[in-house]
């Protein structure tokens, strides 16, 4: 009987371990993935091909042109910050525009729905 409890205690152990060292990695992760750089800030990106890519980035006070690919990134051009226009929309218009146009393609959508509705209702 000592064995089976001594047994049953190390398993109990053994799963008391490895439910704190998951929710150790996940709290550690969590906060990791939060720091935010607060002197880098990628401004713009633009695909070129499926795996190609421009991005645009701010470091400092300075702007950066960088290209990516699957192999490399390169630094094609380094602009002053004050050499170029940042065009920096305020995050709630862009938000009101994108709800515009989701709302937008719903009453497209149901209109759509209604036509093909009244189509196979008259065969």
């Amino acid at each position: 009987m000592s064995e089976f409890i001594k047994l049953f205690f190390g398993i109990l152990l053994f799963a008391i371990i490895l439910y704190l060292s998951y929710f150790t990695s996940k709290y550690l992760s969590k906060k990791v993935s939060r720091r935010k750089g607060e002197n880098i800030k990628i401004i713009e990106t633009l695909p070129l091909s499926s795996d190609s890519l421009l991005i645009l980035v701010e470091v400092f006070d300075k702007v950066l042109l960088l290209s990516r690919t699957q192999k490399n990134i390169s630094i094609l051009k380094e602009f002053d910050k004050k050499e170029i226009n940042i065009k920096e929309e305020p995050f709630d218009n862009i938000l009101k525009n994108n709800i515009n146009n989701i709302n937008i393609s719903k009453s497209k959508m149901k209109d759509k729905i209604e036509k093909l509705y009244e189509n196979f209702k008259d065969h």
